[in-house]
């Protein structure tokens, strides 16, 4: 539900979450990934220290020296400090609502508004990203760029052995089971019925793993290209943005896909609610309310000024 698009819409448009894997939702993907997996507690702690979590990402996925790292530092907690003045709030606001949603009960029309307010959000976070990196990615070497380029290559390897036609059947499967986990933590426990309910409609979700692999493989390529050419910062920052947030040169039928698990999803979390029990709807609502409360602490206090000043 909410929080399977807060782990997963906000930190990347596709359907998995895999940060260790994909360098090119590092920003995004890496904090919110920290935050939204870290338990409602320890929220603190990891937004605290998502700085540190992704630079040590980035230097262990680019081999980055030390001028590197010491040149991006700044340029990485000025995009935190933005996130947090400018994104946090956002969320909060949106965990607010739909805890209040949950309480007075889901319809297709409150679904869909908050994932018309999670498509921008992505979208801002995407162009924070792309931003953020194109000094690094501009930065590095002709031996980072061999480097980054074999591990473009062992990732395609390592998908295609998972992208196989026998695979189909495992990866409904598994598609099928992070969705329940995700609203088995927003609602406690599902019945039987319920969990058959989610299986019915996930399982009718499109099959994407091929396309979305070409179209990653395909946009990685002109990357390193662009890189290969000793592309500017500010071309980087625009080839990242037209990619990540824009979508540029996306299959049609990705396009179409992203637009059916949309209506998907809104109807599960539509045919799930009224099956929700007083304890479960309130399991719900306390997760959320208590992940907004958590983001709002975090939020930076602007200073007030004195009367009169």
């Amino acid at each position: 539900m909410l929080t399977l698009d807060l782990r997963r819409k906000l930190a990347t448009p596709h359907q998995r979450l895999r940060p260790k894997r994909r360098l090119l939702t590092l920003l995004p993907a890496a904090l919110l990934f920290v935050l939204a997996t870290s338990g409602c507690s320890q929220i603190h702690i990891a937004y605290n220290t998502a700085g540190f979590t992704i630079e040590l990402y980035a230097n262990r996925y680019l081999g980055l020296d030390d001028r590197q790292v010491a040149s991006w530092r700044p340029l990485l907690s000025e995009a935190l400090n933005q996130h947090r003045d400018e994104e946090v709030p956002a969320i909060t606001a949106l965990l607010t609502q739909a805890a209040e949603d949950v309480n007075a009960g889901l319809t297709t029309a409150k679904v869909s508004a908050w994932l018309d307010q999670l498509e921008p959000m992505y979208q801002r976070h995407a162009r924070l990203f792309a931003a953020t990196v194109a000094p690094l990615l501009a930065s590095l070497s002709e031996t980072q760029i061999n480097a980054l380029e074999k591990k473009f290559q062992e990732q395609a390897r390592e998908d295609a052995a998972d992208n196989s036609p026998e695979s189909l059947a495992k990866r409904k499967r598994k598609r099928i089971k992070r969705y329940i986990e995700n609203i088995e933590w927003a609602t406690g426990d599902l019945t039987q019925p319920q969990r058959e309910l989610v299986r019915k409609e996930i399982g009718e979700f499109p099959d994407v793993d091929t396309s979305w692999y070409a179209y990653r493989d395909q946009q990685r390529m002109a990357l390193l290209a662009l890189l290969r050419r000793g592309a500017s910062t500010e071309q980087i920052d625009i080839f990242l943005t037209r990619w990540l947030a824009e979508f540029m040169d996306m299959p049609v039928d990705l396009a179409q896909a992203r637009d059916k698990m949309r209506a998907g999803l809104i109807q599960t979390v539509v045919a799930l609610d009224p099956t929700l029990s007083e304890q479960q709807r309130l399991h719900f609502e306390k997760q959320l309310k208590t992940l907004s409360e958590e983001f709002q602490s975090l939020e930076r206090r602007k200073p007030t000024q004195a009367p009169g000043v």
